[in-house]
């Protein structure tokens, strides 16, 4: 059984704590690398969102600051366009963000 926590004050340091972008409504991937990666992930924004045009720079940024711990961004490639892809990777490194793959994290 996987651990929970109830609030950010017991939730374990060692834990990359990502915003996931891209995919369906309902974030397979994200749940798929969830439970075989040690990582959690905050907010998860659905491609269709991003389609319809209602992910702004505001509310990227409520993302990140609402995330208690964040620390990375997972792009899920295969569901975003490439342009998609080089706009999310650029606009988060310039702000010093890491993009993270699923190579990047370990196992469980």
């Amino acid at each position: 059984m996987l651990p929970s926590h109830q609030n950010e004050d017991d939730f374990p340091k060692d834990i990359p704590v990502l915003i996931g972008i891209g995919g369906g409504h309902y974030a397979p991937r994200f749940t798929e690398i969830a439970l075989q990666k040690n990582v959690a992930f905050g907010h998860m924004i659905p491609t269709y969102k991003i389609d319809e045009g209602a992910i702004t720079d505001e509310i990227l940024e409520q993302a990140m600051q609402k995330t208690p711990g964040f620390n990375g961004v997972y792009l899920h490639k295969k569901d975003l366009k490439k342009s998609q892809v080089t706009y999310f990777r650029n606009w988060f490194q310039t702000r010093g963000i890491t993009v993270i793959s699923s190579k990047d994290l370990k196992d469980l």
